[in-house]
């Protein structure tokens, strides 16, 4: 599913950081977002979701907000681009 792509994604760019070789930051900001991109297609957390799994969603808001902060940090710290407010 959606969520075990975005996570792998996420671990990955931990990986990936404490490594020694140079870093192409674009590179790892365009395959977390299209990867935030696919889970927000196809992981519902309101509604539904939210009444009948209430875990669930909270679990798929935690992966939003740890999303949110690792893509602010590559946008802001390492591309020098500010992240939007909201999408």
């Amino acid at each position: 599913p959606a969520e075990r792509l975005l996570i792998g994604q996420l671990m990955d760019l931990t990986d990936y950081l404490s490594g020694t070789e140079s870093k192409n930051w674009l590179k790892l900001a365009s395959s977390v977002s299209n990867a935030f991109e696919q889970f927000y297609r196809s992981c519902r957390i309101w509604g539904e979701v939210k009444h009948q799994t209430p875990r669930l969603a909270q679990a798929r808001l935690g992966l939003v907000g740890v999303t949110q902060v690792v893509l602010r940090s590559l946008l802001e710290e390492q591309l020098g681009v500010p992240a939007p407010g909201e999408l």
